[in-house]
C-alpha cells in the first residue's frame, strides 16, 4: 500500500499535480483527500501469493469538505497535466509499478525516506489510543514495516508552574487502523 501510495503521488507530481501523502494511504492536494490506495492480499506459507489493488482518485466527482477533485485543480501552465480520465489512469498504473519497483530495492530506508518525504503528517501531535490514553505523540515517521512511529510526549512542570510538553526518547509504532490523523490538523 505504501509503495503504491509513494508510487502513485510521483506520477502525478511528475504531471505537474502537487500531491503529498497523508500516511498510510491518502494521496492529498492542496491539504485535502484527492484519494486512497487500499491492498487487499493473501499470503500463504509465509509467501505473498496475490495482491488486489484499490484506487480511487477524485475526478469531477461531488466530494465532501475535506476532499477535492482533480479536475477542478488548476494545473500550471509549464505542466504536462492531467486532462483526461485516461490520462489519470496511466498515471496511476506507472504510478504502481514504480513504487512496486522502488520498494523492492534493497535499500528499504531509502524508500521509506523517500515516503517520508512526502509525508504530510511529519510533527503531527496526535491522541495515542489505548495503553497510552490521554497522552499526546508526536508523528516522526514511518518504520520499515510501513507503521506510523510516533514519540510520547509527557507533561512536566520543570522551574515553573506553567506545564511543557518534553518528549519521551523512545518510540512507539502503530499498525494502519490503530490511529486516526485526520484532515484538521
Amino acid at each position: 500500500t505504501l509503495a503504491s501510495a509513494w508510487g502513485i503521488a510521483q506520477s502525478l507530481r511528475a504531471a505537474g499535480v502537487p500531491v503529498r501523502l497523508k500516511w498510510p494511504n491518502d494521496l492529498v492536494l492542496a491539504g485535502r483527500k484527492l484519494g486512497g490506495i487500499l491492498t487487499e492480499s493473501r499470503i500463504s506459507a509465509a509467501r505473498l501469493t496475490w495482491s488486489v489493488i484499490g484506487v480511487g482518485i477524485n475526478w469531477a466527482n461531488p466530494v465532501p469538505a475535506n476532499g477535492i477533485g482533480l479536475k477542478s485543480f488548476p494545473m500550471p501552465l509549464n505542466a504536462d497535466g492531467i486532462d483526461s480520465l485516461e490520462r489519470l489512469a496511466a498515471a496511476v498504473l506507472m504510478g504502481i509499478v514504480s513504487g512496486y519497483y522502488r520498494c523492492q530495492h534493497p535499500d528499504r530506508a531509502q524508500f521509506v525516506a523517500d515516503y517520508e518525504k512526502l509525508l504530510i503528517n511529519l510533527g503531527q501531535m496526535v491522541q495515542l489510543p489505548d495503553e497510552q490514553s490521554g497522552h499526546l505523540g508526536k508523528v516522526v515517521g514511518v518504520s520499515s514495516r510501513g507503521n506510523l512511529r510516533l514519540r510520547a510526549l509527557v507533561k512536566s512542570l520543570g522551574n515553573s508552574s506553567a506545564a511543557a510538553l518534553t518528549e519521551r526518547s523512545s518510540e512507539i509504532e502503530y499498525q494502519p487502523g490503530a490511529i486516526a490523523l485526520g484532515y484538521n490538523t
